[in-house]
């Protein structure tokens, strides 16, 4: 399936709105839209500035896809006026096109600071400054109904002074504090509840969603690394998280104060994790995010030695006589570590394997993918793939078999607080069959289904109500009841004219 940035075309040296703005070059691709520097010449004035434009398909008003992206704007105008989020200016329907229109940052966005730049690596009051902005826009999108659904450092932007960052796209977002749209958002900063569950009787909470992304924004931003690749027991490395609570100190050299506000953010029972407000004040309140050399020197845990070694500002890196380089880090950045306890076993990172990516890809869903049972009633769309320019993380490949460790004791509870627990898709929503689209609206990218009504007017601030109420869970066990009695009458009249005959 041929990625956005093939069904467009080249938008270099072209304008729009009466030739107010002049597109320049490329800077950035997503699943349904290529961004592009452009010049905009202040009207009644001779002067101009530097703005970054979002070029996608405009798609029909009243259609799916043309509510979707009504509401991106809608919900991302809501809080447009918050210091630490992308400034929206404008949104501009011309022709078959349509030009979102923002602020420029020319310094681009996390995931580029951890990858090439590395300027936060080992530096306690930048990293706490920009953790402590992050909450202050996710709070502020929070107090206002806004639930981004897809926090992580690509989709947060930074000044070129690194004094301010600035949170972007919401393509996700919703204005539903729960949400039954399973799998919404990158698989590495999914809550366990949102992952691999189709039961719509169990929402999960939109709110502690985005916390928990924050959370593994947070542990990538101080070690460069992601603590695995998926929030399911299934997967290894958070396997032996849930059963070790010092399992992130013996694979990055963090210090034990991080570890315990990761593992309050990070827990298993959504009514346990910590709010975004005691989070500022416990991340205010650390002294520092890292060992010191000292420590990690006698430190016997390998893994935990080799982050460090790798994860330090650019300048002393590059002095090493390591002949590791900068781009060398890049193409690792982000990879799960794997690693045995101790020194003497020694470790390796390594790159993703073949089907890790093949599985991961085939899972992810794109910006704005939407499931029908909170939207409408409509298929699925297809997930566009992930923009080459820009890979995404993966987890390392496992070359031991060694057998799992016993069931940690917090998974064997029946808690219905535990949603990562229960078996997927004990009652999935009906999906009803699709109804037939017309021609211009399958030429575009994929986006999400939505309600068959009127979409709102592009750049409002009134508020969306594009959720449907989840059924209660009574009426949905009262049908069951109906059913299965009508079952048995329909096997029992039967029974009984055979006996009376």
């Amino acid at each position: 399936m041929p990625t956005i940035e093939r069904r467009m075309p080249c938008f270099s040296g072209t304008s729009f709105d009466n030739g107010r703005y002049m597109l320049s070059r490329q800077i950035g691709v997503g699943g349904f839209g290529v961004v592009y520097q452009c010049r905009e010449r202040i009207p009644g004035t001779t002067r101009s500035v530097t703005r970054a434009v979002k070029v996608c398909p405009a798609f029909p008003e009243g259609s799916n896809r043309g509510y979707c992206q009504d509401r991106e704007a809608a919900l991302h105008r809501k809080v447009s006026d918050h210091p630490n989020v992308a400034s929206l200016h404008r949104v501009v329907r011309e022709g078959r096109f349509q030009y979102t229109v923002m602020d420029y940052y020319s310094a681009g966005d996390l995931r580029t600071l951890i990858g090439k730049r590395r300027a936060l690596a080992r530096n306690d009051d930048l990293l706490r400054e920009i953790i402590l902005q992050i909450i202050d826009a996710v709070e502020a999108c929070h107090q206002r109904g806004v639930y981004h659904r897809d926090i992580k450092p690509d989709n947060i932007l930074v000044k070129e002074d690194l004094s301010k960052v600035y949170l972007t796209d919401f393509g996700l977002a919703t204005n539903s504090k729960t949400s039954t749209s399973f799998g919404i958002g990158t698989p590495f900063y999914e809550c366990p509840e949102c992952i691999d569950c189709g039961d719509v009787e169990y929402p999960y909470d939109t709110r502690r969603a985005d916390i928990w992304a924050l959370g593994i924004t947070i542990i990538q931003l101080a070690t460069g690394r992601l603590p695995w690749s998926k929030a399911t027991i299934h997967d290894r490395h958070f396997y032996k998280f849930l059963d070790q609570p010092d399992f992130l100190l013996k694979i990055f050299p963090i210090t034990p104060g991080l570890n315990h506000i990761l593992r309050r953010i990070l827990t298993m029972i959504p009514k346990d994790q910590c709010s975004l407000s005691e989070l500022r004040r416990l991340v205010r309140n650390l002294d520092r995010f890292w060992l010191t050399e000292k420590e990690v020197a006698s430190s016997r845990y390998w893994a935990v030695k080799q982050t460090w070694r790798q994860y330090k500002p650019v300048e002393s890196y590059l002095s090493e006589e390591s002949g590791d380089s900068s781009d060398d880090w890049e193409s690792s950045c982000g990879d799960t570590l794997e690693s045995d306890t101790s020194s003497e076993s020694g470790g390796s990172i390594a790159g993703a394997s073949s089907d890790s990516e093949r599985e991961l890809r085939a899972r992810r869903v794109s910006s704005g993918a939407i499931q029908k049972a909170e939207e409408g009633h409509h298929a699925s769309p297809q997930t566009p793939p992930k923009a080459e320019g820009q890979p995404q993380p993966q987890p390392v490949e496992h070359f031991d078999n060694e057998p799992l460790p016993p069931v940690p004791a917090i998974m064997r509870t029946a808690s219905s607080d535990e949603f990562p627990i229960r078996k997927p898709g004990c009652n999935p929503a009906v999906i009803p069959e699709s109804t037939s689209t017309s021609s211009s609206e399958c030429s575009g990218p994929d986006t999400p289904p939505t309600r068959p009504h009127d979409p709102p007017a592009i750049v409002t601030t009134q508020e969306l109500s594009d959720e449907i109420p989840l059924q209660a869970v009574g009426h949905a066990e009262n049908d069951k009841m109906t059913e299965a009695r009508r079952a048995s009458l329909v096997l029992w009249v039967p029974f009984s004219g055979q006996a009376a005959s």
